[in-house]
Order: structure tokens, then sequence, then C-alpha cells
């Protein structure tokens, strides 16, 4: 599997549903607008019910996609049973053309059992697999990658490069760090929908610093000390790669920060980003 491949795999269902109605109607220029009748209104979530979004051709037939990311044997045709059923009670039909839109690559048995199920229905199935939706992505479409797929590794190493000369310029002075990086994640290489996790992650990495030193700094004789320039630079990579979409766990700050004083710690959550892409970004 090539990158593309593999973080199509990992999209939710949420952003999948959104990226075949971006995608779809580029590819069928007669399709009126889509309705995105599977999705909860400006989120990621998405709603029970059939079909998962839903258009009008120009000669008046109807397109139903169901898009999923489920490879268990049966769903495919589940779902076009679903949508041939409610067609049918509509009597629409005749004409109609369904779709599974997949980040799977499905077995071919299943995809010819929902051919001649729909061929039953006087309608027309077609998929799109995995592998297919990448080559179009990758061949026409590079700003949909962008809007929904992570930042390919060449951006991060970029991106942390330029960190690096950024860390050694000015060796340590935080207060400094902070305000660089608060106009950092403004950068376009930043904005994309993925990406909101990690810059709010950054900026309180970044705060927090910024809040310890100041208060330190401020406290009288009490000793202290604060991350060293490798320090910083390891944290913000860890920050970098989350631009990827990852779970974990709550750790606390005193394993970020190396402090003396207990004044200034609280408990900041730390995530680890999905060790299938993890793969992908290779910074050193």
């Amino acid at each position: 599997m090539d990158a593309i491949e593999i973080m199509l795999r990992a999209l939710d269902s949420g952003s999948l549903q959104r990226l075949a109605c971006d995608m779809l109607p580029l590819l069928h220029t007669n399709w009126k607008g889509i309705n995105k009748s599977g999705g909860v209104e400006g989120t990621n979530k998405t709603r029970k019910g059939t079909p998962d979004a839903w258009c009008e051709r120009e000669d008046g037939t109807l397109v139903y996609i169901q898009a999923t990311g489920d490879p268990k044997k049966g769903k495919i045709i589940d779902d076009l049973n679903k949508s041939l059923n409610q067609l049918k009670s509509l009597d629409k039909n005749v004409g109609a053309l369904c779709i599974a839109f997949l980040n799977f690559d499905p077995q071919n048995v299943e995809i010819e059992m929902c051919k001649v199920k729909a061929k039953e229905y006087e309608c027309e199935f077609k998929f799109y697999s995995n592998s297919k939706i990448s080559k179009l992505l990758q061949d026409n479409f590079p700003e949909i990658v962008k809007k929904y797929l992570p930042v390919h590794s060449s951006e991060v190493k970029k991106v942390f490069e330029e960190i690096c000369s950024v860390l050694s310029t000015l060796k340590g002075n935080y207060q400094a760090l902070y305000k660089y990086f608060s106009g950092y994640t403004s950068k376009q290489v930043f904005m994309r929908p993925e990406m909101e996790e990690s810059n709010n992650a950054m900026i309180n990495f970044l705060n927090q610093m910024n809040q310890t030193f100041s208060n330190l700094t401020s406290i009288k004789d009490k000793n202290y000390s604060l991350l060293s320039d490798d320090d910083v630079l390891k944290e913000i990579e860890k920050i970098i790669n989350n631009k990827i979409p990852f779970n974990g766990d709550v750790s606390d700050i005193s394993d970020v920060y190396e402090i003396i004083t207990d004044e200034t710690i609280h408990n900041k959550r730390i995530k680890e980003f999905d060790i299938l892409l993890k793969k992908l970004i290779k910074l050193k």
C-alpha cells in the first residue's frame, strides 16, 4: 500500500462520507447538488439511515451513495439492499445508480453479487475501492488530498528542519519560542482540518512552557531548571507528528518539564499517534 492508500484506510466514517460527496460530483458532471443525509451538519459525525448521500441526475433518476470503511463480509450488499428497497418503495428504482464508496478493496465475489442484485431492481451498481479512490486522488485531485489526508512526510520534514533552525537561533529563549510558534501555526502547512488538534496541542505546550518560565523566574530563592533545547525539540516533534489522528493516555506535565517546584505542575494530555500511520513520518 502506498501512503495515500494507508491514510485513506484510516479515515473515520464522517470524513469518508464527505470525501465521497466532494470527489464523486467531479467525476459525474450530470449530477445535481448532493444531499449529505448520512452526516451531521458541520461535523464529522454520522447519523443512521439510508443512504449516506444522494442526488438527482439531469434525467430525473436518483443516485444513492453508501460510504463505508467496514470490510466485514456482507456489509456492501446489506447496504445495497437497503438502498434498493427504499428506491423501490419510492418507485424510483428504474434507472437509479447505487454507489459503494469504500476505503478498502473488496472481494470480487461480493461486487458481482451486488451487480446482479441491482440488475434485478433495474438499477446500476458501481463501486469505488481504496485502490481506485487513491489513484484518482493522486492523479486528478491533489487539493482534495490536502483537505482530507494528513500532510506528507516531506512536508513534515520541512517543518521540522525549520523548527531546528529556530531553536538553534533562539537558544532556550522560551518566550520568543512561544511567540514564534503562535504565529507559525497559522502558516499554510497547518491550515488543514486534520491539523486542528495538533495546532491546539502546540499552542497549549508552548503556552505552558512560557507560563512556567514566567512563574519560576518570579519565585525567589527556589532552584529550578527548564527544558533543554533538545527536550523542547523532542516535545515539538511529538506534537508535529500528531497531525495524524491518534489515541493516548493522560500524562503528568512533570514528565515534560524537569522542574523542582510543583507550583506550576498541571496534568496534560499527551497523546500517541496511530501506530499504522506512524510509519509514514520519518523526521530523522
